[in-house]
């Protein structure tokens, strides 16, 4: 037990416990850090084991498998730390979404879903959250045209989804909205 880490000591030592007296499941799982490495540093190792007992249900003596974890948990961490990082990335984007005092709009790579921000919502009179897509299959926008030049945009011409599906930017591209009351 020398060799455990300070930290995971009291957990590995309780569940050592508990697997010699028998209470819970009959394979020993640990994953704790270990220091049994010639150059003295910490590495994590998944330890699986199962006591072979007497006729009494004493145990005789461990089998188990030591497996070298470390590159797999600081992967995790990795992972943990991304993830933390981007989300603060997503939080600040939606502050600035949030406090821009213009109309923003966000497409998946389909255009079946689009959000805004509250300023983009507001221009609708939407509820915010809701999907502005005039192209979803499900939980599309209804009563709502986009008209340029006189005529109804077809779905293949709408901004959003042109540079969805060609991947540029769409500029100097004017078109009203015409809501199904006739407002524009």
């Amino acid at each position: 037990m020398e060799a455990v880490h300070p930290d995971d000591l009291p957990a590995v030592r309780g569940r050592v416990a508990a697997a010699l007296r028998g209470d819970g499941p009959e394979l020993y799982v640990s994953e704790h850090r270990h220091n049994e490495t010639p150059d003295g540093s910490w590495r994590w190792i998944l330890v699986h084991g199962r006591f072979r007992r007497d006729g009494q249900g004493r145990p005789l003596v461990m089998f188990g498998l030591g497996m070298d974890i470390t590159a797999t948990k600081r992967a995790e961490q990795e992972v943990h730390r991304l993830n933390r990082e981007l989300q603060g990335r997503v939080d600040e984007l939606q502050t600035l979404l949030d406090i821009l005092p213009v109309g923003v709009w966000q497409a998946d790579k389909d255009c079946e879903r689009i959000v805004g921000n509250a300023v983009a919502y507001e221009m609708l009179g939407m509820e915010r959250g809701g999907n502005a897509s005039l192209t979803a299959t499900q939980d599309r926008l209804g009563g709502v045209k986009c008209v340029a030049g006189g005529r109804e945009l077809d779905p293949d011409e709408l901004p959003m989804q042109r540079a969805a599906r060609t991947g540029t930017a769409v500029k100097n591209f004017e078109h009203d909205v015409v809501f199904g009351d006739g407002r524009v």
